[in-house]
């Protein structure tokens, strides 16, 4: 068993997750399913449980072994199988990247050749340099890709919390309510894709305690607000988060469809708070 355990992880590290996402994606799923391990990374497990947090520990090693040394050190800060799962989901899968129009090439220009740098910085979690960038460029915090995300939407994604709050500080409320051409502030997107609330909160509460309650009302280009968005990948903790902190006559305030609409997904994705 041990030997086919082996040559499975083998199997998997053989395709490239840059080159191949999806492929890698259907391998590594289906190995932990077969291991009985993938219900750690499609739920919020309860990781004081014995039970859960070796599950979550088996889950997370073969994603970090199976996604190859260099991806590793991208992924290494997270400590559970959820949430490097969502990351490499964000980061290489076909629906979002993390700098699209700039790995992808769209154009050469010394612009974007300086900027990748600055999110190079932010993807490899390293304030220092993110900081001195962004001293000596300050532009650089409002300067979207062609997809319009910004340097704290790529934050966001990569789940560093310390890179999430030094923007914050620097960018305060202009930074946090831009939008991407979908409408995604980079809150909207750390709920709808990663499902982090450690970040969350460094976006919605203040450091005096106050909550940015406009932020969490903000509406995407679909008409919808972040809590509708973390149900909607059933994102259980970061749904009652924001559920706790958005105010009850915002939600008054959505239309009847996204009323009914958060309690579908809600029930749904089990999501039931205490």
């Amino acid at each position: 068993m041990e030997a086919t355990n082996v040559a499975s992880c083998r199997c998997i590290q053989e395709v490239s997750i840059k080159d191949n996402y999806e492929r890698w994606k259907i391998l590594t799923k289906n190995y932990l399913l077969g291991e009985n391990l993938w219900v750690v990374v499609e739920s919020d497990s309860d990781l004081k449980k014995p039970k859960n947090k070796k599950m979550n520990a088996k889950a997370l090693h073969i994603i970090q072994v199976s996604c190859g040394l260099k991806i590793f050190d991208d992924i290494k800060g997270y400590k559970t199988a959820k949430e490097a799962w969502n990351y490499l989901g964000s980061r290489y899968g076909s629906e979002v990247k993390a700098m699209p129009d700039i790995e992808q090439g769209v154009g050469d220009d010394d612009y974007l050749f300086e900027y990748k740098h600055l999110y190079r910085h932010v993807e490899k979690g390293d304030w220092t340099k993110v900081k001195s960038f962004i001293i000596e460029k300050k532009d650089a915090l409002f300067s979207p890709t062609t997809l319009g995300w910004t340097v704290l939407h790529t934050a966001a994604i990569t789940g560093y919390v310390n890179i999430v709050e030094g923007l914050v500080e620097a960018g305060d409320d202009k930074l946090l309510t831009m939008q991407d051409n979908e409408g995604f502030t980079a809150l909207a997107l750390a709920a709808h894709r990663t499902g982090n609330t450690d970040v969350a909160k460094c976006m919605v509460e203040q450091k005096d305690g106050r909550v940015r309650q406009h932020l969490l009302g903000m509406k995407n280009l679909a008409g919808e607000i972040p809590l509708l968005l973390a149900a909607d990948k059933g994102h259980t903790k970061m749904t009652r988060y924001l559920y706790s902190k958005t105010p009850p006559n915002l939600l008054k305030k959505q239309d009847y469809c996204n009323q009914g609409l958060l309690v579908e997904r809600c029930i749904k994705a089990e999501i039931f708070g205490k």
